[in-house]
This record gives structure tokens, C-alpha cells and sequence, in this order.
């Protein structure tokens, strides 16, 4: 995202030892420039909560930074930008996959009276109405927010490097297959 020269004010996200990011919401208050870059590397309590939370096997490394500006009034852009490193099990062998993929979402946020209008007709400022999430209570829920974006980009179906391997060698097995666990399913009714 390319910005003009603005004055942007650097911070490392803290938060209680008995909080979790996931809970974690940012204050819209607390823009006082033009721009505010928060960074954050997540403790391991938060990476295990991730992992159980998309039911994979661990979360070794989940860091980047939200910019946070104001290109309207009570309208708030929040760029999420992450490096994560996540382990989960291959959708054939079950083994343990390790990826490493990173992202960069925009997401839009306003006040939750401007959020209510006509949903149909733009605003003044030009903002889609739908696009943008409501602000409530004066917070933008910025941990809810990087845990949505981790989730829309995990891999969907993880693949070990023996995946075709084992397949060619358990394929011809008939306890191995999905129907074969189907017929399991259906005969404990």
C-alpha cells in the first residue's frame, strides 16, 4: 500500500500476561497522527490458542504489524501484515507439514452510527458500507482481526513430501480408504 508522506508513530503491542491477543482491541482514540504502525510477535500461551482454535498441530512463529489511519472521520484502514510459521497434519499421511506464509490484508473499519445507514447507497466519504466492519464501544478488535486473516490463508490441504508414497503403498488397503471409514460411521448406528 503506497501512503503519502505522513507522519507514522511506531509501538510494540502489549498487553496483560493474563490477556490473549485474540481478545486484544485497539482503542480509536489512540490515533494521534496520521498513522500508527503496532507491532507484535505472539507468546506461545496465544500461538497454542491459534492452534486449537484451527485445529492444527502448533503455531511456531506468528509476528508482523498493523498499520492503523484515519482517511476519514470515524472511518479507520487497519493494513494486517504476518509472517506465520505453522505445523499441520498431511490430509494424506497424517504426518507433520511445516509452511511458512505470510500476508498483507486491508480492512476497514467505522463508527457504528455511519456503519448503520442505508447500506446501499455509498457514504459521503465515497466508503462501501458493506465492506466495512462496525467500531464498537470506540474499539477495533485487532486480534479477532489477525486471527480471521491467519485463517482465510492456512493451507487448506497440507501435503508431506511421502504423501504420494504412502498413498501408492496404503492405497490398495481397504481399512485405508474414506468408505471404509464410512461403513465404520454408518455401523455404530
Amino acid at each position: 500500500m503506497v501512503r503519502d508522506k505522513k507522519t507514522t508513530h511506531h509501538h510494540k503491542l502489549e498487553y496483560d500476561a493474563d490477556e490473549t491477543i485474540l481478545s486484544y482491541q485497539w482503542q480509536v482514540m489512540e490515533l494521534k497522527s496520521d498513522c500508527i504502525k503496532i507491532s507484535f510477535q505472539l507468546r506461545e500461551t496465544d500461538r497454542a490458542a491459534l492452534a486449537t482454535r484451527f485445529d492444527v498441530t502448533a503455531f511456531e512463529k506468528v509476528a508482523g504489524y498493523f498499520e492503523i489511519s484515519q482517511p476519514a472521520p470515524d472511518c479507520w484502514d487497519i493494513l494486517s501484515c504476518a509472517e506465520i510459521e505453522v505445523v499441520q497434519n498431511c490430509v494424506v499421511s497424517t504426518h507433520p507439514v511445516q509452511s511458512v506464509f505470510s500476508f498483507s490484508e486491508v480492512e476497514q473499519f467505522k463508527a457504528l452510527a455511519l456503519h448503520l445507514k442505508d447500506e446501499n447507497e455509498p457514504s459521503e466519504d465515497g466508503f462501501e458500507m458493506q465492506l466495512a466492519e462496525p467500531v464498537m464501544d470506540g474499539k477495533i478488535p485487532l486480534g479477532e482481526t489477525l486471527a480471521q486473516h491467519i485463517s482465510l490463508h492456512l493451507p487448506l490441504q497440507p501435503r508431506s513430501e511421502d504423501a504420494d508414497g504412502f498413498l501408492s503403498t496404503n492405497g490398495r488397503d481397504a481399512s485405508f480408504g474414506p468408505f471404509h471409514k464410512l461403513s465404520v460411521l454408518k455401523k455404530k448406528k
